[in-house]
């Protein structure tokens, strides 16, 4: 009495399962012989369906995972596996199942047979969809700004060069800076369009490794370069977009 209930108890749990179990012959033709009431929630058929028809199940597999489904189960005759495939359930809609099967070795109680487990996975399957369309749109949206921004610097460094080759051949320097306001201090980075042109211009005595903004400081004079500092500070600091002096 006991054992009978303890098996009316395990055949309850199966059946309410969120997976199908079921078991077929150990043969080729690997015909089920019994398979949980829950197939129907997987499917939308009855156990009976799957038992009395055993052309029924392989029927329902998607006609592009068929071939490849049924052929590894004849070449893996007797050798657990898993497979993932599309099965049409009975309202047409195609669905996502992993099948996972082993080969239960004969006992006193029962012959060799085979034991597996049918999954549900379509919602897995379109997450994954899902996230591959989002992927592709983002690594699309990235090489289409990379291509951008490769196309804006190429055009800025030609900008630049045609800007140098103008200011090589004049008496003029043009320069960028970037400044900050430090311990009471403009600190300034500095970078000039044509470094040849500071040379020309200036005439500029370049210590080694020496800049050529630090050196046209060394060659103001101090009482110019005071004035000059103070010009530049009263400007940026009291936001004018640009100043100019002699």
């Amino acid at each position: 009495r006991r054992l009978e209930l303890e098996v009316a108890r395990l055949r309850d749990v199966l059946d309410r399962a969120p997976s199908v179990s079921y078991t077929c012959a150990a043969d080729p033709a690997y015909d089920l012989t019994s398979v949980t009431t829950n197939v129907r929630d997987l499917s939308g058929y009855p156990p009976a369906r799957f038992l009395e028809d055993s052309s029924f199940w392989p029927s329902r597999i998607h006609a592009e995972d068929r071939g490849r489904v049924l052929y590894r189960l004849k070449t893996q005759q007797g050798a657990s596996c898993t497979q993932v495939y599309r099965y049409r359930d009975a309202e047409g809609a195609m669905r996502w199942v992993r099948d996972t099967r082993r080969l239960l070795a004969a006992t006193e109680e029962a012959e060799e047979h085979v034991a597996g487990v049918w999954l549900d996975i379509t919602a897995e399957k379109d997450w994954e969809d899902k996230f591959a369309r989002l992927n592709a749109d983002f690594e699309g949206h990235v090489s289409d700004r990379t291509k951008m921004l490769v196309q804006e610097v190429g055009e800025h460094r030609r900008t630049r060069e045609t800007l140098g080759q103008v200011i090589a051949s004049a008496r003029c320097l043009l320069w960028e800076a970037d400044v900050a306001y430090l311990g009471g201090e403009l600190q300034w980075r500095t970078d000039l369009i044509a470094d040849e042109s500071a040379h020309r211009v200036l005439s500029l005595d370049l210590e080694e490794g020496e800049a050529w903004y630090h050196a046209s400081h060394r060659a103001r004079v101090p009482e110019d370069d005071a004035r000059m500092t103070e010009t530049a500070r009263a400007a940026l600091l009291g936001g004018e977009s640009g100043y100019s002096q002699d």
